[in-house]
């Protein structure tokens, strides 16, 4: 990872991320750790540097996820569904199995204090499931 100056743009060189970075699909950031899917995983690394962890791998077509203080949210395109894992590190835990055709694909996803919101793309639908 690398740092770029303010107003310089985002831009960064190639490599900059090390490890997978074939399809990145979405980016966030905490206090201490940046974020990024890949295709079929999760990842994490410090701000400051250092070898990325693989939070989640094996997933079918994550495209969108979401971080709060305890866990990674990701929803995947490919037989779809709604997964969390910890920061930590440890299992993924499937919230949500989609098995209707109607709820295909997820591709917004948000958290709060108590619930985790996604959207269904088909009928233009916000979905919300308490606790997360």
């Amino acid at each position: 990872m690398t740092r770029t100056a303010a107003g310089a743009g985002l831009r960064a060189a190639p490599g900059a991320l090390p490890g997978d970075v074939w399809c990145a699909q979405a980016l966030a950031v905490d206090s201490t750790n940046v974020y990024w899917t890949t295709y079929g995983s999760v990842m994490a690394m410090p701000l400051t540097g250092g070898a990325p962890t693989t939070l989640a791998s094996g997933q079918n077509g994550v495209v969108a996820f979401a971080v709060d203080a305890t866990n990674v949210y990701w929803t995947t395109e490919t037989g779809p569904s709604l997964t969390k894992a910890p920061l930590g590190g440890g299992d993924p835990t499937t919230l949500v199995a989609t098995v209707a055709v109607d709820q295909y694909p997820h591709y917004g996803i948000a958290v709060d204090g108590t619930s985790v919101y996604w959207t269904d793309e088909t009928d233009g639908a916000v979905l919300k499931l308490t606790p997360k």
